[in-house]
């Protein structure tokens, strides 16, 4: 066995032993079974997708929570109790120590992963077999038919009037996809007066077919329409005609925005997207495995928990921490010019370490589930190896190198 190996090996030891970890492990088994049956009686898709945001997504965010307690505690309790002094007198280099470290802490989080995964899988299959036939078909066309999203081209009229109609074009909807039995178009409108309008009566309308589909849906909602497979073309283009059904002297205008239309072809398989999605999860656990290993190797336990808990918190708010940033912006920052001052200062500096630091809800891997969307693997895996895998391997060179540098045996700040 290498050094790496060893090291690695070593802690996970100590963590199966510990009783802390198997009451962690009860409490991740217990949420994930029992959350999934929580939602009271729902049909087969609400409660697929309550499996998948309450039954996986509650237990990640443990298994995340396990991880800093993990990556900081090991390595960082060695240091405090001087055991590392005994370990670095070993024919080991100190980057081994890090990287053994490190290793244990994403075995760990694969076991645990796959154990939420296992839990999942087997609620699909309990819940499906016990469901009505209408049921399923309709959760196979919405949820386990995973697909892909193609944009219209822009569009002439963005605004609609009661009684006029406007075309939307597709295109490319037949490159890299799997043309199922259908294609859903996915919508969602605003409308004028919106106050005075809860609800959008469109009808939407296929040219070469003359296939018409009426359509009522929420101002604000995300809603679908459904056409057979066959209406796109050889060349993977697909039209669809979009009318406003209210009153001609309602004055209710139907304002098409951008990104709030587009069709939906099936792609890809439900467990390869399942499996993507786990895998991407993995990744971001990494990271934060990566900071909490290098914190602890150079700055006491206390400190390194701070550092790793603020990471994994930041990761996780930064859609409201860049939406502040984006109204501040905006608005400006009224007040004397010593606060204006502070205040950008502060703006500033926060939005540096949005940068740096990676954001956990962009491409959200459970979301692609939840809504059945494809997984791009190609794309996803170029921008996971620029926002966190380069991230982790330069965090983890500083803080190999740093540690190299240390002085065991001094108490640090």
């Amino acid at each position: 066995m290498t050094a790496v190996g060893a090291v690695a090996t070593n802690l996970l030891r100590e963590v199966l032993r510990s009783r802390g970890f198997s009451a962690v492990v009860a409490i991740l088994v217990a949420l994930a079974w029992f959350l999934p049956r929580a939602g009271g009686e729902l049909d087969l898709l609400s409660r697929l997708r309550l499996c998948v945001e309450y039954g996986a997504g509650v237990p990640i965010f443990l298994i995340g929570i396990v991880t800093l307690v993990v990556s900081t505690g090991s390595l960082g309790t060695e240091i405090d109790r001087r055991v590392a002094d005994l370990l670095v007198t070993r024919p080991i280099a100190r980057w081994q120590i890090l990287l053994g470290k490190l290793f244990g802490v994403l075995a760990l989080d694969a076991a645990l992963l796959a154990l939420v995964a296992a839990t999942f899988s087997i609620h699909v299959v309990v819940f499906t077999s016990g469901a009505p036939q209408e049921e399923r078909a309709f959760a196979s066309e919405r949820f386990f038919a995973t697909r892909r999203g193609f944009e219209p081209l822009a569009l002439a009229v963005p605004v609609i009037a009661p009684g006029e109609e406007v075309r939307v074009e597709f295109r490319g909807l037949s490159t890299g996809t799997r043309i199922g039995d259908t294609v859903l178009v996915r919508y969602r409108f605003d409308a004028v007066p919106r106050h005075e309008t809860p609800l959008v009566d469109t009808s939407w309308r296929e040219p070469q077919s003359d296939r018409v589909v009426t359509s009522r849906a929420a101002v604000g909602r995300d809603a679908f329409v459904e056409f057979p497979a066959g209406v796109v073309g050889a060349d993977g283009s697909f039209d669809v005609v979009l009318r406003n059904d209210h009153a001609l002297g309602s004055d209710v205008r139907i304002v098409v925005s951008a990104g709030r239309v587009e069709a939906l072809v099936a792609a890809g398989a439900f467990a390869t997207t399942l499996g993507l999605a786990i895998g991407l999860v993995w990744v971001q656990l990494a990271f934060l495995a990566v900071v909490g290993v290098c914190g602890a190797a150079n700055f006491n336990l206390p400190t390194a928990a701070l550092l790793a808990g603020f990471v994994y918190l930041v990761g996780l708010v930064s859609p409201f921490l860049r939406e502040s940033l984006e109204a501040l912006a905006r608005h400006g920052v009224r007040g004397a010019e010593d606060r204006a001052f502070g205040v950008e200062l502060f703006a500033s500096a926060l939005e540096a370490f949005l940068v740096v630091l990676p954001d956990f809800t962009r491409d959200d891997p459970l979301r692609h589930v939840v809504e059945a969307r494809t997984i791009d693997a190609g794309d996803i895996a170029w921008r996971y190896g620029g926002a966190l895998v380069v991230r982790c391997a330069v965090v983890f060179g500083l803080g190999a190198l740093c540690f190299g540098r240390r002085e065991l045996g001094r108490p640090t700040a």
